[in-house]
Order: C-alpha cells, then sequence, then structure tokens
C-alpha cells in the first residue's frame, strides 16, 4: 500500500498526506463481480485470480455459508492476505499481531463468548482504545462499510485483525482465569456432583472403619466371610447371563434418519485432548484430515498443555489446515482430560461437539450421522459411535474385540430400545455444543 506506514509493534497501518497529519482515504465500495459477494470481490484487485473467488462464492451458496469464510478455509490461501485487503479496501487500520496490545478492562465480557467467537475486541493501544473487528460475510462488511462512511471518524479508532490475533488478546488477560474455572467450575457450582468432594469427614471414616473390619474379618476366618461373598458374585454375574441374553434377542426398529445436504449441515467442533502424545499426532491428523465434512463448518481443536513442547511442535508441524486449531491449555493440576476438555469448551463454535482421544481412527461419515440424529431427534442429549479395535494380534486381543463388539452391538442397543441408562465411554461422544 503506497505511503502506508506501521506505528508500533502491532503494525497498525494508516495512509500519511505529504504534510505528515494522518488522514484516511475515502474506501470506494467493494466492486460486485458477477455472482462474487462484495465481501471477497475487492481481491480481485490485488491479484486473486477469479476462479479462485467464484469457486469460493459456489462453496458458499452450496454449504450456506459466507465466502469470505470458505475462502479463507483454503489451504493454500494466505489468511493474513484477506485481512490485510479488507483493511486496505475499507481505509482503516490492520493489526498484523498482538504485540503491543493489551485488553481493555472495562470491556472484558463475564463469560467465555468473546474468546469462542473471538470476532471483536477493544484493545488499549499507544494510549488509545482501538476496537479490533474481524467481519465475516457480506452482511458484516456491508454494515462496516455504511457504519465508516456514516462516522468518518471512527477510521482511527476501529481497525482490522484476524480472529487469531483477537483471540491472543484475549487469552493475555483470561487464559488463566478459564484454566482456573475448568478446573473449579464444577466443584464450586455443583459439590456433589464433583469428585473433589467425598462427603462429610464423618462418612470418609466410617468407610475406612467397615473397610478395616471387613478386612480383618477376612484375615481372621477366610473360608467364613470369603464363602459368602463368592456366593453373593456369583449370584449377580449368574443375573447377569439373563439380562445379555435378552438384549442379544432384542432388534432395534429404528432406522436411520435421511442424511443432510451440505447447506443443512450444522457447524461441528471435534475436541481432541493431546498429552505427551506427539508420536501419534500424525496419524491424529491424517485421520481427522478424512473426516466427510465441510472444512467451512468444520473445527478441529487439538487440546495440549501449555509445557508440553513435544506434542506442542508436532502439532504444529502436522496440523497447517484450516480446520485444526491449537489449543494450549495453561499448564496446571489437575492434569486431566476432563480439565483439558472444558477449557476447549471456551473455543467451540460448533453447535455439536465430539470427543476423540489421541488414537482414534473415526469413520468418514461419522460427523454426518450424528448431525442427521440430532435433527430427527432435536431432544438427544448424546450421540455415542460405534467402538472397535484393530489390534486382532492374539486370542486375547481377539476377545477383547468380540467384547468390544458385543457391547456396541448388542447391549447398548438394547438398552436404548429399552429406555434405559445407557454407560458412555470415553471417547466418540457427540454432543449438543454451546449455544
Amino acid at each position: 500500500m503506497r505511503g502506508a506506514g506501521r506505528t508500533g509493534h502491532a503494525g497498525i497501518a494508516a495512509r500519511r498526506q505529504e504534510g505528515g497529519a494522518s488522514a484516511w482515504r475515502q474506501p470506494a465500495r467493494p466492486s460486485r463481480a458477477t455472482n462474487v459477494p462484495a465481501d471477497i470481490a475487492f481481491l480481485a484487485h490485488v491479484g486473486i485470480a477469479p476462479r479462485v473467488l467464484t469457486m469460493a462464492s459456489r462453496l458458499a451458496r452450496l454449504r450456506g455459508t459466507a465466502a469470505s469464510h470458505e475462502l479463507l478455509c483454503l489451504k493454500s490461501f494466505d489468511a493474513s492476505l484477506y485481512w490485510r485487503c479488507l483493511a486496505r479496501e475499507l481505509a482503516i487500520g490492520f493489526v498484523a499481531g498482538p504485540e503491543g496490545l493489551a485488553a481493555y478492562p472495562a470491556a472484558l465480557p463475564a463469560d467465555t463468548q468473546a474468546v469462542r467467537a473471538a470476532r471483536q475486541a477493544l484493545v488499549i493501544f499507544a494510549g488509545r482504545p482501538v476496537l479490533l473487528v474481524a467481519p465475516i460475510g457480506e452482511g458484516e462488511v456491508s454494515r462496516l462499510y455504511r457504519l465508516l462512511s456514516q462516522t468518518p471518524s471512527l477510521r482511527q479508532r476501529i481497525a482490522i485483525a484476524a480472529p487469531q490475533t483477537i483471540r491472543a488478546v484475549l487469552l493475555a488477560h483470561s487464559a488463566k482465569a478459564l484454566a482456573f474455572s475448568a478446573a473449579n467450575r464444577l466443584a464450586r457450582a455443583a459439590p456433589t456432583l464433583s469428585a473433589r468432594h467425598t462427603g462429610s469427614s464423618m462418612a470418609r471414616l466410617s468407610i475406612a472403619a467397615v473397610t478395616l473390619l471387613l478386612i480383618a474379618a477376612a484375615a481372621s476366618a477366610p473360608f467364613a466371610v470369603g464363602a459368602p461373598a463368592a456366593l453373593a458374585l456369583c449370584a449377580f454375574f449368574l443375573l447377569a447371563i439373563p439380562f445379555k441374553g435378552a438384549a442379544a434377542f432384542c432388534w432395534p426398529s429404528e432406522r436411520a434418519p435421511p442424511r443432510l445436504c451440505d447447506k443443512e449441515l450444522p457447524p461441528y467442533s471435534v475436541l481432541v485432548p493431546l498429552h505427551r502424545e506427539a508420536g501419534v499426532v500424525a496419524d491424529l491428523v491424517k485421520h481427522l484430515s478424512r473426516i466427510d465434512y465441510p472444512s467451512s463448518k468444520l473445527q478441529c481443536l487439538l487440546l495440549i498443555e501449555e509445557d508440553d513442547a513435544p506434542t506442542l511442535a508436532a502439532a504444529r508441524f502436522h496440523a497447517r489446515h484450516p480446520r485444526f486449531e491449537i489449543v494450549a491449555v495453561p499448564a496446571g493440576e489437575p492434569r486431566t482430560k476432563p480439565k483439558a476438555l472444558v477449557y476447549g469448551l471456551s473455543f467451540v463454535t460448533g453447535r455439536y461437539c465430539v470427543v476423540y482421544d489421541a488414537e482414534d481412527r473415526p469413520e468418514p461419515d461419522q460427523l454426518r450421522l450424528a448431525a442427521a440424529q440430532f435433527a430427527a431427534d432435536p431432544a438427544l442429549g448424546c450421540v455415542q459411535a460405534r467402538l472397535t479395535t484393530d489390534n486382532t494380534e492374539n486370542l486375547i486381543s481377539g476377545l477383547f474385540t468380540l467384547e468390544y463388539a458385543a457391547n456396541f452391538d448388542v447391549l447398548l442397543p438394547a438398552l436404548a430400545t429399552w429406555r434405559l441408562p445407557i454407560p458412555l465411554g470415553g471417547t466418540s461422544n457427540h454432543f449438543p455444543g454451546l449455544r
């Protein structure tokens, strides 16, 4: 941009007059090429091939999204170029990175919605407040254009920034608070549901005393105590035989709902917590990349502890597609999967989300099937995918695979048919996201 200068480390670009006084050029309304929305049409002036803009426009119409969003989700497109050119077209500043910026304390939200959306933030730069915005879609760009046209003085108080820059500014102020909330929110909001609270001191002492008495009785009279216990266990397992036998003859009659077209598919978020698993990142990224879902509606969050340098490095090397986002979970106890997942919820933008483990290999159409189930029954609280193992090297592993098949193909469908509680595994569970 001829005559542009950079102010400080944040890279806010402004056009200068010859006399040195700051002034902004009057923007021209983005040109409307044939079938190309205004939020990307101006890119034709900076050398972006018309076929690329046309393809993004067609994908947007097909999927019901914004053309700019489709363009930003292309692996070969430089996202920073879009935001820089949009700022140039609107004749407002562009912030290249979070350096030199601080979140405006009075404007910080009470919840995590701003971090989740990461589309605007009021920051302090060079001692003055500046509103960072990342408009997506023709409607938002047009509204910003009208606002700047009606109030030209706002051009020195509003700047364009990529969502990643806005999120970095917000996280610099709230990451520790979000981590503390992830570790303590359940214990404070619902103490009876948290493992941190195991009852009163008297109850814990009573349990410990009963346990010690049983151990002492078993040591002093093994047969007298062991025989009744063995009989009780046998009775319990014998009762499981007719129950599972009935499940084997239960044939669910529900049919799979019709699949949704790309335009009907909701935004989906994938959460994958990783800890000291650098060796499986490449395989994980390969299988997540095979998911058959529009990239503009898919968000893959890799949740990694910030001090797990090898896993972070592997993720940054392999997860380069725009559908992947690396979330550095602040270090601190407890280092558990639930804590990482609760922290990751602050970044979820999908209407639905699914939890995977690092070694999972989801079927490419799993998300489409789950989305169809949620669309057919909006009251659903969870959809659990069938799991199987790929280790059948010996008899024990083969029996383990058979047990998985009996559980997911026989028992769980029967429990669902009988409207009984269904135990959930630790992976491949789909949930409604935060609205």
